[in-house]
């Protein structure tokens, strides 16, 4: 069979644009075209028989025309970045645009001569760009970041192989490991305290669980899974919140609730560079636990002016809790009892089992600042507590004198 004498086309960049772009028109193997451009220069395309005028790439003078843009798992790849195109045939100035899921792109242009691919430009992420050997640091100083050598000696930064961002990372980021605070349950009972004994409190709590924390972060991720909750009484609960039977203060109590939670471990903490600690830090599944201050009980010392004598109508309890409640005397008190129409006595009650000095000091404000406190003499009388509840010796003060003026003031230290 005779060969075929296949023809060389000319066309001007407007023939191109008006007939041929677009075309369904497919070159034969092996015809040249040539194009010359409206600036004058030429380029080539030859046929081969598959591929219409805008599948053709172009050879020679002008350059590659043909530019792939290849989305690509690694830029830094062009090989299989190219192979990834099902392409099989390059040429001399093929120009190729990786871009990687992260938005990283680089360009590469192909080099006949030395078959390879050569980058020219591009958004060039830090990762992208790969040293081919060590650096060597040298100079008249001792330190630049986390790289250290003597003052006027060398060292070398192991680079080869690394990327831009690596080294740059290695050179100026100190990468810290994490510390870990536990968790830890907070307790809140509104009711712990000291009460007049006799009292009636139902005792609360609202219990939560701090997760801890890591320097660096992440959010431990730590939970409450269960809630155990008791009472020094014997009772207990499982909810984080809620109440326990009332009870009655005595002189004995010291009621306390105790709340333990059960929880999850925690994430593994970041270093200060955002990456895994290692060794790992973790905080691991396990208890802790809370005990609330107590409720306690309390006798209260009474002070105040009775109306009645020693000889009509003796002190009973009654008549002393009638007076003014000064609640716990836990500490030295300062008061002050006030004239009342037709008082015959002035009264201070106390507990005889309290430990404390007793009615040290009675001034009258309005008579020079007389002391007084020789004329109070002393008695016993059982006083109950709050609500009926449970007698107890008393150690009373009484002043009686014959009259009691109506403007009778009379300032009492208890020490």
């Amino acid at each position: 069979m005779a060969n075929k004498v296949l023809e060389t086309r000319i066309l001007l960049a407007s023939d191109v644009t008006a007939n041929l772009v677009g075309s369904t028109k497919v070159w034969m193997k092996g015809e040249v075209i040539l194009e010359f451009t409206t600036s004058g220069k030429i380029k080539m395309k030859i046929g081969d028989g598959i591929n219409t005028w805008d599948n053709l790439k172009y050879y020679g003078g002008g350059g590659s025309g043909s530019v792939e843009v290849v989305v690509f798992t690694d830029t830094t790849d062009p090989d299989g970045a190219w192979a990834s195109t099902g392409n099989t045939e390059l040429e001399d100035g093929q120009m190729m645009i990786v871009q990687d899921a992260s938005g990283g792109t680089v360009g590469y242009i192909w080099n006949e001569t030395a078959s390879t691919w050569i980058t020219f430009s591009g958004n060039v992420l830090a990762q992208n760009v790969f040293f081919n050997s060590d650096i060597l640091c040298a100079g008249n100083y001792s330190a630049v970041g986390n790289i250290t050598k003597t003052q006027s000696g060398t060292t070398t930064i192991n680079s080869n192989g690394k990327s831009l961002w690596d080294v740059m990372q290695a050179i100026f980021c100190k990468e810290l490991q994490p510390t870990k605070t536990e968790p830890s349950v907070s307790l809140t009972t509104p009711q712990s305290g000291s009460y007049e004994v006799g009292t009636v409190v139902t005792p609360t709590w609202n219990a939560t669980l701090n997760a801890g924390s890591y320097t660096y972060g992440p959010a431990t991720g730590v939970t409450a899974t269960a809630w155990t909750i008791t009472d020094s009484d014997g009772n207990t609960d499982s909810v984080a919140s809620g109440s326990f039977p009332a009870i009655t203060v005595g002189d004995s109590t010291n009621y306390t609730i105790k709340a333990e939670a059960t929880y999850n471990s925690g994430v593994i903490a970041n270093t200060n560079m955002g990456n895994p600690s290692s060794p790992v830090i973790q905080i691991a599944a396990g208890t802790k636990d809370k005990t609330s201050s107590a409720i306690k009980g309390y006798r209260s010392f009474f002070y105040g002016a009775v109306t009645t004598d020693s000889v009509s109508t003796p002190l009973t309890s009654a008549i002393i809790r009638g007076l003014t409640n000064g609640g716990a005397y836990d500490s030295a008190k300062n008061v002050t009892i006030n004239p009342v129409a037709g008082a015959k006595r002035y009264v201070v009650a106390i507990p005889l089992s309290s430990t404390r000095s007793g009615l040290t000091s009675a001034i009258l404000p309005n008579s020079l600042n007389a002391q007084v406190v020789s004329q109070y003499t002393t008695g016993t009388v059982q006083v109950e507590g709050a609500n009926g509840y449970t007698d107890a010796a008393y150690k009373v003060y009484i002043y009686e004198p014959a009259s009691i003026g109506t403007n009778e003031i009379h300032n009492i230290t208890l020490g």
